[in-house]
């Protein structure tokens, strides 16, 4: 009840705080004060311009300038130098640009277009092709495990760099073809595109032959020799197609795909890689002293020195992965006395400290009929005449074509060789295997005479 409790209020004894009079006297008052008259709306807005008044004069107020960068005496701003200075006028917002990134056409003709896409990367269109047929869904083929394995590795390879993918009913496809298994220097899964590559026209010629390339790489002096094998680059140019048009597929597994990057097998695949490989290196100037060339999906070089090469591959290397021109470790190769480099077709190997260069050795057909003739002379590649074989490939497609009329052409590629031609055939075929492993000087060393012919005037 309160009794012997002093209120911590007013002092007194007898109640306790909340029940104390003088507490609830004062909190009365306090009611009152608050409930007093209204305020008028005319009270309210002419506060409110007093406030507004008072926040003007104050801006209007003279400024110091503590501090300037060109001296330390403070200067006063006056208003006219207040509105004049850049400072205090609203910043100047440039009106949206109206000019985006444009695509550039490298290269259009009947059979495809290339472009740089405004995106960033390179894409190829497709414009003659099979027509659009209905996927044929065929049964698995029986394979050994061995060449099954090899088919796994190359369509896992595949997706791994999203160069195809599943088909659906809405994108047109051209027959679907099998993985088949590649043999040859290295067994490998690859998919069959003859069929779509026969509607898709004649493949271009690259803008420089192998000899042209070649010959600019053998430079007197240059007994360095590098090579970047693009490969892998394929997967990194986009595959469309025009109106119209079908994308090749294939069949693995019970499922379709299709592809939507550059396919390795496509008749002007080699072609459009160099396209767009030159275009990314133009930007890109090759180290001093040293020769740079493209030829499909090779980047050759040579120098004076082995770290003058490795210096140009690397930078040509850093400039394409840059593009998502993805390069393998393994694809980086640079001539050294213990191994040799497969360039465009040759071999090139150093033997005595001297670089040289022979032929690419390969098994030739035996004799049979008149298309072997033919596969003989095709196997005997010299196109930079080391040899000396261009004599011995015209006759024996002279001897492939003798006593047959037009209209029985194809008929006679399988007439048996027999008598006296067969045993030429056999000589030539001999001569060619004995002069494969010819070999020449790669370049002149630096401090060679050259020699010059004229004539007597």
């Amino acid at each position: 009840g309160g009794k012997g409790v002093v209120c911590y209020n007013c002092g007194k004894t007898g109640h306790i705080a909340p029940n104390c009079p003088e507490a609830k006297k004062a909190g009365a008052a306090a009611q009152e004060d608050k409930s007093g008259p209204p305020i008028s709306d005319s009270k309210i807005l002419k506060s409110i311009d007093d406030r507004l008044s008072m926040i003007q004069t104050e801006i209007k107020k003279p400024i110091l300038n503590s501090s300037s960068s060109d001296s330390d005496a403070s200067t006063v701003c006056s208003d006219s130098e207040i509105e004049s200075s850049p400072r205090s006028k609203p910043r100047e917002v440039a009106p949206p640009s109206t000019s985006t990134a444009e695509d550039r056409l490298l290269e259009d003709n009947e059979l495809y277009s290339v472009y740089y896409r405004a995106a960033g990367h390179y894409e190829v269109v497709a414009k003659r092709t099979p027509a659009p047929q209905s996927p044929d869904v065929r049964q698995r083929q029986w394979r050994p495990m061995r060449l099954n394995d090899l088919v796994d590795e190359a369509y896992k390879d595949m997706r791994e760099y999203e160069a195809v993918t599943p088909w659906n009913n809405d994108v047109p496809v051209a027959a679907t073809r099998l993985f088949v298994v590649e043999t040859g220097h290295r067994d490998r899964g690859v998919v069959d595109l003859r069929d779509y590559n026969a509607e898709c026209g004649g493949s271009i010629p690259e803008p420089a032959s192998i000899r042209e390339v070649m010959s600019a790489l053998r430079n007197k002096g240059h007994y360095s020799v590098g090579q970047l094998d693009l490969t892998r680059a394929y997967y990194s140019i986009h595959f469309t197609v025009a109106e119209g048009a079908a994308y090749p597929a294939f069949y693995y597994r019970d499922k379709v795909y299709r592809f939507t990057r550059l396919p390795m097998g496509w008749v002007h695949s080699s072609r459009v890689l160099g396209i767009c490989v030159r275009d990314l290196l133009d930007s890109t100037p090759v180290k001093e002293g040293c020769i740079r060339r493209v030829y499909a999906d090779n980047l050759c070089y040579s120098s004076p020195s082995d770290e003058l090469t490795r210096a140009a591959m690397q930078s040509d290397r850093d400039a394409l992965n840059s593009k998502g021109f993805l390069i393998k470790d393994e694809a980086f190769e640079v001539l050294d006395t213990l191994s040799s480099i497969k360039m465009l077709g040759y071999v090139v190997y150093r033997e005595d400290d001297v670089t040289r260069l022979k032929c690419k050795e390969r098994s030739l057909p035996l004799v049979t009929n008149r298309r072997s003739l033919l596969s003989i002379a095709g196997k005997a590649y010299d196109e930079l005449g080391i040899i000396g074989a261009g004599a011995y490939k015209g006759a024996l497609c002279s001897m492939a074509g003798t006593g047959v009329t037009p209209d029985r052409k194809r008929e006679s590629m399988t007439w048996p060789v027999v008598g006296s031609m067969y045993t030429t055939a056999v000589k030539i075929r001999s001569a060619l295997e004995k002069t494969a492993n010819k070999s020449v000087v790669w370049a002149p060393p630096a401090d060679a005479k050259v020699k010059l012919y004229t004539d007597a005037s």
